[in-house]
């Protein structure tokens, strides 16, 4: 009796051979997700210790330099206090005063043009009485303007900032007292315009270019840079360390500081930008750095899978051949 031939079984696929590739390629992925998760973590958190660092470091700047700037201020403005002290003495004052007549008056008028002559920045004079009233002038700046006499225990004193046809100016009171007894007369007014870039200049050269430099009201009702009028910072009262945060133009960070000798606060801040912008350097330097030991490693991670698979693929290879 005729048999066909016996037809040989089919190989079939070898499922090792499946399994083997998936390890040769899953192994670079694994190795890669890996370096990829550690790298972030690190990276998240290299930039994070950065970013405090950075903060605290112009911090620790702008308060040196805002305690430097308010000492150079308080000066000055302990020399006009000293030398509006010293105008408020003048005889001519005091005997107009006591003794109101034409000559009087002459004497008073020409001292009062003198004081506003002596420097650019004086803007006008003017002598009041003992019931605050305007007596006599030099000019008509700040006529207008609601006049306080020192306070009790005060010989001078300086007002707070102010602005009148677009002019920023402080006015100095100088009480005038008689020889003897030491009653009050009158009071001297003197109207001083601010202006001056030096102190912005030296901010500049202390903390750097973009470092911000204000003078204020500690009422927070009028900030400059001694040219014309800013947008000053926030203020918390329940602060103690006298630094400050706002998110005006992105973001400031400041430090404030006292003017014992003037009702004045001076602020010295810088954008947010300019001070994270060494965390910002480092964190673009990590991302590149990641790039390139994540491409080395990748690579090496295929180049050692190739060299643990083949053996066994051949392995594999071998075996199906024998049991076919």
């Amino acid at each position: 009796m005729y048999e066909p031939p016996a037809v040989a079984p089919q190989p079939r696929a070898p499922r090792a051979r499946l399994a083997w590739r998936s390890i040769e390629w899953t192994l670079p992925f694994l190795i890669c997700g890996l370096l990829i998760v550690v790298m972030g973590v690190f990276a998240v958190m290299a930039y994070r210790a950065m970013r405090v660092s950075t903060t605290r470091a112009a911090e620790a700047s702008m308060q040196v330099v805002t305690q430097q700037l308010t000492g150079l201020l308080a000066q000055s403005t302990q020399r006009s206090i000293v030398e509006a002290a010293n105008d408020a003495k003048a005889d001519a004052f005091r005997a107009y005063l006591q003794t109101p007549n034409a000559k009087t008056e002459a004497a008073a008028v020409a001292q009062l043009h003198r004081l506003v002559a002596r420097a650019p920045q004086n803007l006008s004079a003017e002598l009041r009485d003992a019931r605050g009233d305007r007596v006599l002038s030099s000019g008509t700046f700040g006529a207008d303007k609601a006049f306080a006499p020192p306070a009790a225990g005060h010989d001078v004193e300086i007002g707070p900032l102010r602005t009148l046809r677009d002019t920023l100016y402080v006015d100095v009171a100088s009480r005038i007292a008689a020889a003897v007894p030491a009653d009050t007369l009158g009071t001297l007014v003197q109207y001083i315009r601010i202006s001056s870039a030096q102190s912005t200049r030296a901010s500049e050269q202390l903390i750097g270019p973009n470092a911000e430099f204000l003078v204020g009201n500690r009422d927070g009702s009028l900030w400059t840079d001694l040219d014309h009028p800013m947008d000053g910072p926030v203020i918390d009262a329940r602060s103690t360390t006298g630094i400050t945060h706002d998110t005006l133009n992105g973001g400031r960070l400041g430090a404030i500081g006292r003017v014992a000798s003037a009702p004045w606060l001076v602020w010295v801040g810088m954008p947010m930008s300019t001070v994270l912008a060494p965390a910002r350097t480092m964190l673009a330097q990590l991302i590149l750095a990641a790039v390139v030991i994540l491409a080395f490693g990748t690579a090496a991670a295929w180049w050692m899978s190739r060299r643990l698979t083949t053996p066994l693929l051949d392995v594999t290879y071998a075996a199906e051949g024998i049991a076919h």
